[in-house]
């Protein structure tokens, strides 16, 4: 019985994970190539200002102790292709992972999830021009492994906690055999406190465009978990999961509502090519178009690796869909 148990079990790993899954090249008429950000793992649309925030950091270089100098936020201008990195005032380690742009009383600010040497935290910027202009860092137990943040006001977050294990060996034991100890922070500008638990890997957070839901990306439970919130007290209700048959990562949400979700088809050559960026990693975007009978869910564009590989965050702006990745030095663009 037990080794009927074990069986089971490894296979349904190999099936969840992507293991017997097959790729097909989306056909595209044409596509633009930017290279020169490396590891552009999100991105946030400015809408004003015509330009799109990158979050960027040389993942690779940190795993051999390497931190770069390169890495921050960039500023993507999607008409001409150009780019820069912004400057700062903030004069510690800065090595961004998932941030989240918003507004209030008419002053942008930009939250970006940040990995330290040797501690993680949230840091809270100010932007003008192009310039971060930093207002305070976050940090917390319940926060010793964020991924991604998204703001709902000056000092309110939401952020994902990825894993709840601390130690390397804990995180690869919680990943495989698929421990729920993952959870959502909730941060009201006093306390913090766990807003969603029992989660296998919680990733992208983000909220719809009137505040009134957010959406977690749930990615190895392979769903998008759509929540209803009060927007007094931040309380989340459960409305519905939507099944995504693969590892999703980043979520951004269009100026129509639609959802716009990264994903990884097939986890285990993910991590395969996170040692090793000869070894490609399959890529997929799909996107959620809200409906009387919740979200439609379309495929958009799947690739074997070849042309991106570990897609992690999908931005739909001005007509045409950038794909930036983890650990690639370019992001891919096209009309859908």
């Amino acid at each position: 019985m037990l080794t009927i148990t074990v069986v089971y079990f490894f296979s349904d790993t190999l099936f969840k994970a992507g293991y017997f899954k097959q790729i097909t090249n989306t056909k595209l008429e044409s596509n633009e190539i930017i290279r020169g950000i490396y590891g552009p793992e999100d991105m946030e649309w400015d809408n004003e200002n015509n330009v799109i925030y990158v979050s960027s950091s040389d993942r690779r270089s940190t795993y051999k102790g390497i931190w770069k100098s390169s890495d921050g936020v960039y500023q993507l201008n999607p008409l001409s292709g150009e780019f820069h990195k912004m400057h700062t005032n903030w004069d510690k380690e800065f090595h961004p992972h998932g941030i989240s742009y918003f507004q209030e009383s008419g002053q942008k600010y930009l939250y970006t999830v940040n990995h330290f040497k040797t501690e993680n935290s949230i840091e809270l910027f100010c932007i003008r021009a192009d310039s971060l202009i930093h207002i305070k860092s976050y940090a917390h137990a319940l926060l010793h492994s964020p991924n991604d943040v998204v703001g709902v006001g000056v000092d309110q977050f939401y952020a994902t906690n990825d894993h709840g294990n601390t130690s390397r060996l804990g995180v690869q034991v919680e990943n495989y055999l698929r421990m729920p100890y993952s959870y959502l922070v909730y941060y009201d500008g006093t306390k913090y406190i766990k807003a969603l638990e029992g989660l296998v890997y919680a990733n992208g957070v983000q909220i719809s465009n009137d505040d009134s839901s957010l959406f977690v990306s749930h990615t190895i439970g392979r769903e998008i978990i759509v929540l209803d919130r009060n927007r007094i007290t931040g309380e989340l209700f459960e409305v519905e999961r939507i099944n995504m048959l693969a590892g999703v990562d980043n979520i951004n949400v269009d100026h129509e509502n639609n959802l716009w979700v990264a994903a990884h088809p097939q986890l285990l050559k993910f991590s395969s090519h996170a040692n090793d960026s000869s070894n490609h990693s399959p890529s997929q975007v799909y996107k959620l178009t809200p409906s009387q009978n919740g979200y439609q869910v379309k495929k958009t564009f799947e690739s074997d690796g070849a042309l991106i590989s570990g897609s992690s965050v999908a931005l739909f702006a001005q007509g045409k869909l950038y794909i930036g990745g983890v650990f690639d030095d370019k992001i891919v663009s096209f009309t859908p």
